[in-house]
């Protein structure tokens, strides 16, 4: 009675830890998407930054600001797509010893647990740093969108 308690618990815990395992990785794919989104919107500002009619020498110096920072926006995503280790996951190969075929489920189950625990500790490090890059590239992106309205407002 007491081993079947052990493999619910174990069954319970195993598959929580996939779920969230898979929920940290999907959380990645997502603010990756979110950084192809703000490398779209930085090439677009470049090209308008690029564009903009110059008509004294302020207006040059701040076009070469505006393209300066959407740059830094660019480069921020660049970083923050970059691939990172992402912890290590149990070689399927190793658990078809006969070290692992013989053992109980639950201790199996355990063991690749602690896999995954290991891997969602470095997706949690991975999506802090990616959450990072975000953050800067859209303050650089917003810093440009403010010297775009300067500029406006100096016409």
């Amino acid at each position: 009675m007491s081993s079947d308690i052990a493999n619910d618990n174990s069954g319970l815990l195993y598959e929580y830890t996939e779920k969230l395992f898979k929920a940290k990785a999907d959380n990645i794919d997502y603010l990756n998407n979110r950084i192809a989104g703000l490398i779209v919107a930085s090439t677009g500002l470049l090209k308008l930054a690029s564009d903009l009619p110059v008509c004294n020498s302020l207006g040059t110096i701040l076009r070469a600001v505006i393209i300066l920072i959407i740059s830094s926006s660019i480069f921020c995503c660049i970083l923050g797509v970059k691939p990172g280790f992402t912890g290590s996951v149990a070689d399927p190969r190793e658990l078809c010893t006969p070290e692992y075929r013989i053992m109980n489920i639950a201790k199996l189950r355990f063991i690749i647990i602690l896999f995954w625990l290991d891997s969602i500790d470095e997706f949690d490090r991975v999506i802090d740093l990616k959450l990072t890059w975000i953050k800067r590239s859209v303050f650089c992106l917003f810093g440009s969108i403010a010297l775009y309205a300067l500029i406006a407002l100096a016409r």
